[in-house]
């Protein structure tokens, strides 16, 4: 483990730090990272400041571990992505922004931002961890996936449904990105009636699943998804027009499923 002082910053200005699980926290002070090589689980705990990355080189790899867990005040890779090559990611903060940019395929295992976003880059998939307990929540959250990458699941070709990605936010807004093409999309909103709007900024895709499993989806913000065949389910309320003067749903094809009507104001 490695500890700053009662009131110090944690700085790593060169060299690498490694072990199986190592943790390295700073009561009072700041994070910053270089380069950590851990095989098993990385522990970073800044509960009054911030982590942050500290090499100059925009593509050099700050974290490789099997599993980063991250805590923090007021951002982590806030303005500067930390640049990971993990499998598990989970991470809290109150303030600032989340940003990390992944080498592989990622499992979100709960992200918590209470004022500001989440940014997550994977060059593979970005998928749900299972636990319908961990979720998204953020005001604004963004998941770009790079090659043909799944966003919230993959059934491998055997046609399983997958796990949807789960998100606790209900209002914000979600965004989806690709440098190619995303298969699938599969994202849940757990917290309650959604009023968020979601956009994907691809020309290509293959299909994008919204569900709202706990209330209602009130369209406030418009449903973009132009290059995808957007299904949207809604099994414990309705889908309702909250915006009359704005387009809401823009899909190559829609499929909409839900048990108390479609297209009413609420």
């Amino acid at each position: 483990s490695y500890t700053a002082g009662a009131a110090a910053n944690f700085i790593q200005n060169s060299g690498t730090i490694s072990g199986a699980s190592p943790t390295i926290s700073a009561a009072n002070g700041y994070i910053a990272l270089t380069h950590v090589n851990a095989t098993g689980t990385l522990t970073l705990s800044a509960l009054n400041s911030y982590i942050a990355d500290n090499d100059s080189a925009p593509d050099d790899i700050d974290i490789i571990a099997d599993t980063l867990s991250a805590t923090a005040k007021t951002g982590i890779g806030s303005g500067d992505d930390l640049e990971t090559q993990v499998s598990n990611f989970e991470a809290t903060t109150t303030s600032g922004n989340i940003q990390i940019t992944n080498i592989g395929t990622v499992t979100l295992k709960g992200i918590s931002n209470t004022s500001g976003s989440v940014s997550i880059t994977s060059t593979a998939n970005i998928l749900d961890d299972n636990n319908d307990a961990t979720c998204l929540s953020a005001p604004t959250i963004t998941l770009t996936c790079g090659g043909s990458g799944e966003i919230g699941g993959t059934d491998g070709g055997s046609g399983i449904r997958p796990q949807f990605l789960d998100f606790a936010n209900t209002s914000g807004s979600v965004s989806f990105g690709s440098s190619g093409n995303i298969s699938k999309i599969y994202m849940n909103i757990t917290g309650g009636d959604y009023s968020g709007g979601v956009t994907f900024n691809s020309t290509v895709s293959n299909s994008f699943t919204l569900g709202v499993s706990n209330g209602d989806y009130n369209l406030s913000s418009r449903v973009n998804v132009p290059s995808a065949t957007a299904y949207i389910y809604v099994p414990n309320g309705g889908l309702f027009d909250n915006n009359a003067t704005t387009s809401d749903i823009t899909a190559l094809y829609t499929v909409i499923n839900t048990r108390d009507g479609i297209g009413t104001i609420s």
